[in-house]
């Protein structure tokens, strides 16, 4: 038996610098310098052969020897993959191939992300349960959404704001409404030296409570909010659809009631339609009644930032037209079936020096109840 040869302190840094401290098994990933339980600091990643260093040993070859220590021929694994792809029967699940394939996934993903120059983003996320459907958003699926930018923290600092239960009443909506006062405060106390230099938004939870954390945190602030798009995998959850043609794409704004009063009641149909009788029980006979809707109302129009964006300009359009129709002084009662990203979108174009108070509606037990106020 011929005697392995040692690898080299140079080739060594090498695979590292090239995994970046990670394990290069497809799906592992582990941090190979640092144990994720306890924080502590420990090398434990591990030179693995990818055709055997002997002839004997797993995926083994004439050349083995010649290969012993060839970088090209090794790949850095957590102790558990590499006795996983070396252990008996497993040998034969992880051929020579694969495994190359799974070593230039690894050092290509590196470079794509650290080659290229890229922004940093802020990352701000707000979750709370629908219905009593638990809600959660993947570290991975921001990470993917905010590419080719990279968060300025690693996911346990950022802004998160999480309701973990919620049942839809008066205290509810003003136990959620402080729990987001709070977490803003703490945003805005440690940035309060001006070192944002863009926002990604993230949010899913009652729409009212969207709009409210939204316009915490106002489009004079640069950023982006994020979309959830339900037919598009966990780990892309928030990536803009490719396949999208909104050339021709509007949204219809008129006003559909003149009334006597300055009561003014603002419908927002893109998910779905509002007919009157959805709004039959509050008493607009008298008041302004304004509609922005879509040729086709549908939880899953929103396709693109375009989109999301012509929202914006379209709808602030819209609340200069309520205000210079009726005063500063009216009040806007609001009715709204519309995704989250764009509920995000609303309360970040508010601003509370210009725009009237705005009063929004849940549908709860068959009919519109009013639940949280904007602009006060």
């Amino acid at each position: 038996m011929s005697k392995r040869e040692t690898i080299s302190q140079a080739i060594q840094m090498k695979l590292w610098a090239e995994a970046a401290g990670r394990c290069q098994l497809r799906g592992c990933n582990a941090h190979l310098w640092y144990n994720d339980l306890t924080g502590s600091t420990v090398k434990w990643g591990e030179m693995a052969h990818i055709i055997g260093a002997s002839r004997n040993g797993p995926r083994g070859r004439w050349n083995s020897s010649r290969l012993q220590t060839d970088p090209e021929n090794i790949m850095l694994l957590c102790t558990k993959c590499h006795k996983t792809i070396d252990y008996g029967k497993n040998v034969k699940d992880f051929p020579i191939e694969s495994l190359r394939d799974m070593k230039k996934e690894h050092v290509d993903r590196i470079e794509f992300l650290l080659d290229v120059q890229r922004n940093r983003t802020t990352v701000v996320q707000f979750t709370c349960p629908i219905k009593n459907q638990l809600i959660s958003i993947s570290d991975e699926s921001i990470y993917n959404a905010v590419l080719p930018s990279y968060p300025v923290q690693l996911p346990k600092h950022w802004y998160k704001t999480n309701i973990p239960t919620f049942n839809y009443t008066k205290i509810a909506w003003e136990s959620a409404k402080h729990s987001i006062d709070e977490s803003v405060d703490m945003f805005k106390r440690q940035h309060s030296n001006g070192e944002i230099n863009d926002l990604s938004i993230f949010g899913i939870g009652p729409i009212p409570l969207l709009m409210y954390f939204g316009s915490k945190f106002p489009d004079t602030l640069p950023g982006e909010v994020f979309h959830a798009n339900r037919n598009l995998p966990p780990s892309n959850r928030f990536n803009w659809s490719k396949n999208n043609n909104n050339s021709n794409f509007t949204y219809r704004t008129k006003q559909i009631q003149k009334g006597k009063s300055d009561k003014v009641l603002l419908i927002l149909a893109l998910s779905d339609s509002i007919a009157k009788d959805k709004y039959s029980t509050l008493e607009m006979s008298d008041a302004n009644i304004y509609q922005m809707t879509i040729d086709e109302p549908s939880p899953l129009y929103l396709e693109s930032k375009t989109q999301l964006a012509l929202f914006g300009t379209q709808c602030r359009n819209l609340l200069n037209k309520i205000q210079l129709s009726h005063g500063k002084n009216c009040e806007i009662n609001l009715l709204s079936a519309i995704p989250a990203a764009v509920a995000i979108s609303f309360g970040r174009l508010l601003m509370p020096t210009k725009d009237p108070k705005i009063i929004v509606y849940e549908y709860l037990n068959g009919s519109p109840e009013a639940v949280i106020e904007l602009n006060i």
